[in-house]
């Protein structure tokens, strides 16, 4: 599969049913993670929340252009002057062809444009498709000096619900 196969875009209201099998499709690859495989079968964002995330403008889809199915989406909140990343998912299918960078990209790009500062996420520090992905992109692993209070509070509601904590990290990208 090429970048010729699938487009970006917002999301639209239409899109919001489509986006749960997505993430549920994209968090199978922890499987091959004995240690964080519960992931695979974890709560995900439900339709509603969805519903939220496009009303505020702050939510892009991927779309296979073969068949016009969603491929993967992106989730940001504004959070002061940063667009933290709340949910970024790809379907197993397609991951690995690209569609996560420029998906990615894309929201690099709008963000900039909307004025925002920088983006910004929690993720696994050394899982290849998080850190080291996020990090060939030029985010940074935010130091707990350099983290900001909503990204500590996400870490410690993450660990809480059972992410392992020393796993874990802060990330941001100045735009």
């Amino acid at each position: 599969m090429s970048s010729n196969e699938f487009r970006i875009r917002k999301t639209e209201v239409g899109d919001a049913f489509y986006l749960p099998p997505v993430e549920r499709s994209a968090g199978q690859v922890f499987k091959s993670i004995p240690e964080l495989a519960f992931i695979a079968d974890d709560q995900i964002t439900d339709v509603a929340g969805h519903l939220a995330a496009i009303d505020a403008g702050k939510s892009w889809v991927a779309i296979n252009i073969s068949d016009s199915s969603i491929i993967g989406f992106l989730v940001g909140e504004q959070i002061g002057a940063d667009l933290y990343i709340g949910e970024f998912s790809v379907a197993a299918p397609w991951q690995g062809q690209g569609v996560g960078r420029a998906l990615l990209k894309q929201v690099m790009l709008e963000a900039k444009r909307e004025g925002f500062s920088r983006l910004t996420l929690t993720t696994f520090r050394d899982v290849l498709w998080n850190g080291p992905f996020y990090g060939k992109l030029g985010f940074v692993i935010l130091s707990s000096e350099n983290t900001d209070a909503y990204l500590r509070d996400t870490l410690r509601a993450e660990a809480e619900h059972g992410i392992p904590v020393e796993q874990r990290c802060a990330m941001a990208l100045k735009l």
